[in-house]
């Protein structure tokens, strides 16, 4: 019973084949969460076929690749085809039910239920055979996704080696966080919350690590607030926090939008401000005729050296203002001058530019837990 353990941040312990998988699982999906989504761990075409399996129209099926592929990795000796233990002939057989419903339906709970909620699929129709294989296709309405099923787990037996199926269950697990990304929360946002409130809320909601994507989504949310409810703005735009503002034809993080010209580019940083950080911003202004450029930052250092300042000021006589504020200062006199309507609009916006800028699910999933405690 062996996997990489270079790949693992805790060493497997021994134990029974559930603790074993349950503990494999949370540290291969630890690995998993800080990968891209744009890789295959896999060829193209094997991480196709799980993608459709992962998405099958038999919920049922869904559930079978992650259960059955796991059991092999903790333990390679197993039949990943097999479903019963009293299969016939008794190489390789395990309770896949019992693993799935111990290990596998939690951690999809867990995570936003992904695969659609099932909470016993092994006691359903199409798995009341002892094996899945081509033998018991008969017994399947959808007998196509049984089949691509079937042709997978064959394929991990054939191979059999504890190097491809760790990257088979990893590309299983890609696939469900694509899908948990796909998905949409729905956000308790209160009746009414103060000012006070909403400070502590806000700084919960940073606490956490999200590479600026929390900062960008509020700071997106609070200027799309403003144009809502004071007109100062025709639109303003954003994207993902992982996009270029050159190559999504924007000036900054944020674009605020009159009459067709940018009338404020906002750049929001949860670092402090380096000098060739500003150089390129103001090349960026100029080439998009930006007049205002504000520095929205959430560091305790809002410039790392006199000279980012001076830079700033000189740049006022090409015609262009820099400004470089600190956000929670601005923040509150923003939130004061809209009033409790305007701090609920905001709250409520909040989660449409979290979806709008597809923050990752974890991110989402934590600001509407946050939500619910007020």
């Amino acid at each position: 019973m062996t996997f990489d353990q270079r790949e693992m941040d805790t060493q497997k312990t021994p134990g029974n084949l559930i603790a074993e998988c349950e503990e494999n699982l949370q540290s291969y999906w630890k690995i998993i969460k800080k990968a891209s989504l744009d890789q295959n761990l896999t060829d193209d075409e094997t991480a196709e076929k799980i993608a459709l399996l992962l998405r099958s129209k038999t919920k049922t099926y869904r559930y079978v690749l992650p259960t059955q592929i796991l059991a092999k990795v903790t333990d390679p000796s197993l039949d990943c085809r097999c479903i019963q233990v009293g299969r016939k002939p008794e190489r390789g057989n395990f309770d896949a039910r019992s693993l799935n419903e111990k290990v596998i339906i939690p951690f999809e709970r867990e995570n936003g239920r992904p695969l659609g909620g099932s909470t016993q699929p092994y006691v359903n129709n199409p798995l009341r055979v002892p094996e899945i294989s081509s033998q018991y296709r008969a017994k399947q309405k959808n007998q196509k996704d049984w089949m691509l099923l079937s042709e997978l787990l064959e394929h991990v037996e054939r191979i059999n080696t504890d190097t491809f199926t760790i990257k088979f269950l990893k590309q299983i697990l890609m696939e469900i966080r694509r899908i948990q990304q796909e998905q949409s929360i729905a956000y308790p946002v209160p009746h009414r919350i103060s000012l006070e409130d909403m400070k502590d809320l806000l700084n919960n909601f940073f606490l956490s690590p999200s590479g600026g994507a929390r900062l960008q989504a509020v700071s997106f949310a609070l200027f799309l607030t403003l144009k809502d409810i004071w007109g100062i703005y025709d639109k303003v735009y954003s994207e993902s926090v992982t996009a270029p503002d050159t190559q999504a034809g924007r000036s900054a993080d944020i674009d605020c939008i009159k009459d067709g010209e940018t009338v404020i580019a906002v750049e929001v940083k949860d670092r402090t401000v380096t000098l060739e950080l500003l150089e390129d911003k103001i090349s960026t202004s100029r080439l998009n005729e930006v007049k205002e450029l504000l520095f929205l930052i959430r560091s305790n250092q809002l410039v790392d050296s006199d000279d980012v300042m001076k830079r700033g000021r000189k740049e006022f006589g090409s015609g262009l203002n820099v400004y470089m504020v600190a956000f929670a200062e601005f923040i509150r006199s923003v939130l004061v001058l809209m009033g409790e309507k305007g701090r609920n609009r905001f709250l409520i916006t909040i989660g449409h530019s979290l979806e709008q800028l597809r923050v990752d699910f974890v991110d989402r999933k934590e600001w509407a837990e946050l939500l619910s405690k007020y």
